[in-house]
């Protein structure tokens, strides 16, 4: 019979993860975005469009408006995280 609960997960995954965490929250800040139904798909897809993940275009938007945050962060975006279109 097999076991039942939590699958297991290697110990190497889970301090990856936690480093993973950590970097993170020391090095970004996060703002959360609510949008109508509907919405999220019509900015993947622009962003698709443009071959931007989500956050490097929304990057590029922000970044036309307010001069600290710079082209530079937008091309370090694209780098990182490729064309994942996660909003």
């Amino acid at each position: 019979m097999a076991k039942r609960g939590r699958p297991r997960i290697s110990k190497a995954k889970t301090a990856h993860s936690r480093a993973l965490i950590k970097y993170n929250a020391k090095n970004y800040d996060r703002i959360l975005l609510k949008l109508f139904k509907g919405e999220r798909e019509l900015v993947k897809e622009k962003a698709a469009s443009l071959g931007m993940s989500v956050n490097a275009y929304l990057l590029s938007l922000l970044a036309r408006e307010i001069p600290g945050i710079t082209e530079r962060r937008v091309k370090e975006s694209e780098e990182e995280s490729g064309t994942d279109n996660n909003v």
